[in-house]
């Protein structure tokens, strides 16, 4: 009986001790400085970005996903990432790991636009959408490669 008693009352002090903890931790976060705070949140998002893309990859080894999808969501982790390189070297990193997914976004649209002209009757996307999709994807892998060698050039 009173581990029966005991198991009612902790599932009924559950929430609140949840809200202790969280209004606790959200104290502490109030006492962080506003840096401490960016950067927490900028972890947050890369990690959440990163779950993300996990499962879009896990999604794309059963053919369930298109691999576009998976390569935005990669670009969009390293955006994240690159928000939080502290260092020159490490911006660098992330931008040259990005313009390597930005190329396989442009292969994968022309590859994409090559498929269109010969399926073209098995699909309702037009030429035009394609080959816009494709001009897309060179403009950001060059705006991309515009970046990198902008971080390159400046001093530490």
């Amino acid at each position: 009986m009173t581990s029966r008693l005991t198991g009612i009352l902790l599932f009924a002090l559950a929430p609140l001790v949840g809200l202790a903890v969280t209004y606790g931790l959200r104290a502490q976060d109030d006492a962080a400085s506003p840096e401490q705070r960016l950067r927490t949140l900028l972890e947050e998002r890369r990690d959440t970005l990163s779950e993300r893309l996990d499962a879009l990859e896990n999604m794309r080894e059963v053919g369930l996903g298109d691999a576009d999808v998976v390569v935005s969501a990669r670009i969009d982790v390293l955006d994240a990432e690159l928000e939080l390189a502290a260092t020159k070297a490490e911006r660098i990193e992330v931008l040259k790991k990005r313009l390597r997914s930005f190329r396989e976004l442009e292969d994968w649209a022309r590859h994409s636009r090559r498929l269109l002209h010969a399926h073209r009757a098995r699909t309702t996307r037009t030429a035009v959408d394609a080959a816009g999709d494709m001009l897309l994807a060179k403009a950001a892998r060059m705006q991309d490669e515009i970046d990198l060698l902008r971080e390159e050039m400046t001093k530490e």
